[in-house]
């Protein structure tokens, strides 16, 4: 059986992401596939299409059987499916049988040396198993699934000045920034089979996700600021000297922006999803924490990085009807609460 605290937890994140949604009875009597249905993203998103009713019925797959079973077996409206889309002789479920395909799979556990080659398969070969697979399928049946590909806001590289990034622009890429590479050459990818097959493929670019529901081997910045205010794990080393803001955005947030361009986006249309409204440097981040846990964190060496994440323009996803509505002070102490819970 599913973890009950986690459930709860991912529940109510869930049902925050489905207010306000705009046409969401585009979605009733859809069966939705969720690929790395374990990982932050991936979670909150399955609880909240699980509680959409109406006949709508989601499919749990990823690769942890394990992580699975604690964080879906036995819930209503999910089923879960073990599948590791980088591998050649994994199956998806019958496409006949499903309307719309939601990959989220990523790797943010390690993206050193050691893990380059499988955070690059998980990103492009995965994303090219699924369309390769409806492509194959077209001709067959003359019905195509819907694909939301769920990239990251690394795909805009680096920029000379400060501004809102909109999603026509390109930053310059450091080629050794494997991650970025993989993302973008994704999306290029995704837009070939939208051209040469006419699928119907829509991508999102989140930025900066947080949350409670992040795995233990999550590695990204707030997932390590969060843990060590609730006592586990080690900070590291943090450049507190930077100036850049960073729009950082709650994972209610990012879901209800995912279901958004479900509803109301366009084929090959690529959307920004970010919290714009409220942006923070690391170290004014870490200071918030510090004061919503009661805790002061370990942070003792400053290292200066080349990554200077970009504030994303949402203008055109808040054009569908959507809008942020979690506050970075909330989002914290909202996650702060959830892990109490589950520690």
């Amino acid at each position: 059986m599913a973890n009950q605290k986690f459930a709860s937890i991912a529940l109510a994140d869930g049902q925050r992401a489905l207010k306000n949604i705009p046409q969401l009875d585009q979605l009733h009597d859809k069966r939705i596939l969720v690929i790395g249905a374990t990982g932050l993203i991936g979670s909150v998103l399955t609880y909240a299409l699980s509680q959409i009713g109406n006949g709508t019925t989601v499919v749990a797959a990823a690769r942890d059987r394990e992580m699975l079973a604690e964080r879906f077996d036995g819930m209503d409206n999910i089923e879960t499916k073990w599948l590791d889309i980088t591998n050649s002789v994994a199956t998806l479920p019958a496409l006949d049988d499903i309307d719309i395909i939601i990959d989220c799979a990523s790797i943010t556990s390690h993206r050193n040396d050691d893990e380059v080659v499988n955070m690059m398969k998980t990103e492009f070969d995965g994303i090219d198993s699924v369309l390769s697979d409806i492509a194959r399928f077209l001709k067959k049946e003359p019905v195509k699934p819907m694909v939301l590909y769920v990239s990251s806001a690394n795909v805009y590289g680096s920029f000379n000045n400060e501004h809102l990034v909109t999603e026509t622009e390109r930053g310059l890429i450091n080629p050794s920034d494997s991650y970025a590479v993989a993302k973008r050459a994704s999306e290029h990818l995704c837009r070939a089979y939208v051209q040469q097959y006419g699928l119907d493929v829509r991508i999102a670019r989140p930025s900066l996700v947080y949350g409670p529901e992040f795995r233990d081997t999550d590695q990204r910045e707030f997932a390590a600021i969060l843990k060590c205010a609730t006592g586990e794990g080690v900070m590291g080393s943090w450049d507190k000297t930077t100036s850049q803001p960073r729009a950082y955005t709650y994972v209610s947030d990012v879901v209800s922006g995912i279901l958004t361009i479900l509803t109301c986006g366009k084929a090959g249309e690529s959307y920004n999803v970010c919290n714009s409204t409220e942006c923070k440097t690391i170290s004014e981040a870490i200071e918030m924490t510090e004061h919503l846990s009661g805790t002061k964190l370990p942070v003792t060496e400053y290292e200066p990085t080349e990554y200077q994440p970009c504030v994303l323009n949402t203008t055109k996803l808040e054009s569908l009807g959507w809008k942020p509505s979690m506050s970075l002070e909330a989002g914290i102490a909202s996650s702060l609460e959830s892990l109490k819970l589950l520690r």
